[in-house]
């Protein structure tokens, strides 16, 4: 099949939507919302085939924050293909062109998150090492105590600041900034979830959450000052009263909890050897 790698041009977005909804089964509502407010054709990569795209890959920017030394980075995302021209090796072609461009530009590392288990072995022949980690554990509702505290809608400057003050220690932290937090925080309450912040004395903390089926709900982020994670936790039962909560937290947060893989690193030059808190990601796409 002939084709061009090229970057994603206006005239691209609604054939670009149409890949993005059959390759992520997401509703018309969201793909829209994400088209008008995230997606950006110098971020976006294509494989087209005259003024048709038959695959996509988005690299977003990120801080790779190695203990407290920022060095930019990206976040490989969105890495679709079209149904009919699936198996001819055009991601492995993207994925290649866009380590290229990132080279170019002086970018460290690329970061991405396999979307199943099947997919770390095929990117790890493609130059990624699993490098982030997280603490997965269900918690009932009858395990979880009341909440005197006080607890609101998190914004994104609350957002940043917390995400800055927890992971600072960490050997390696992907720090998002204040608009793609502003992203997150909309992104999530259009899908029915909800932003968190939570005082109590001089500890606060924040989490994000979104609804699952049966009374259950995720906890996909959790930034601690101070505060102990079960408290946290309470104060999004006190809000939301779920039969249950199934968090998926930083690496060593929740003892007991099940430790399983969540995200790959390709170094794109020499990176820092740094010691410190395990590596943290989070606000990753399902």
């Amino acid at each position: 099949m002939e084709g061009l790698i090229r970057f994603a041009a206006p005239g691209d977005t609604p054939a670009l939507k149409a890949l993005w909804q059959q390759a992520f089964d997401d509703t018309p509502e969201g793909t829209l919302f994400y088209f008008a407010r995230r997606h950006k054709p110098e971020n976006t990569l294509l494989y087209a085939r005259g003024d048709e795209p038959l695959a996509m890959l988005t690299m977003l920017p990120i801080t790779l924050d190695f203990a407290g030394r920022q060095l930019p980075g990206r976040y490989l995302f969105a890495v679709a293909t079209r149904e009919d021209a699936r198996g001819r090796g055009l991601s492995t072609q993207l994925l290649e062109a866009a380590h290229r461009h990132m080279e170019g530009q002086g970018v460290a590392a690329s970061v991405l998150a396999p979307a199943q288990a099947s997919l770390f072995a095929f990117y790890e022949k493609r130059g990624y090492q699993t490098h982030f980690y997280a603490d997965t554990i269900t918690v009932p509702a009858g395990d979880i105590p009341p909440y005197a505290g006080q607890a609101r809608e998190l914004t994104a400057q609350d957002y940043l600041a917390l995400r800055d003050s927890a992971f600072s220690a960490s050997s390696l932290f992907v720090r998002w900034d204040e608009a793609a937090l502003q992203y997150v925080l909309a992104s999530t309450r259009l899908y029915g979830g909800l932003g968190l912040y939570a005082q109590d004395g001089d500890t606060r903390g924040c989490a994000l959450c979104e609804p699952l089926e049966d009374g259950r709900v995720r906890v996909t982020d959790m930034a601690l000052e101070g505060m102990m994670p079960l408290h946290l936790l309470a104060a999004l039962h006190q809000r939301l009263n779920a039969r249950a909560y199934e968090l998926r937290v930083g690496e060593g947060l929740w003892p007991g909890a099940r430790r399983q893989p969540l995200g790959m690193l390709c170094p794109l030059r020499p990176l820092p050897d740094t010691q410190g808190a395990p590596p943290y990601l989070a606000l990753i796409k399902d």
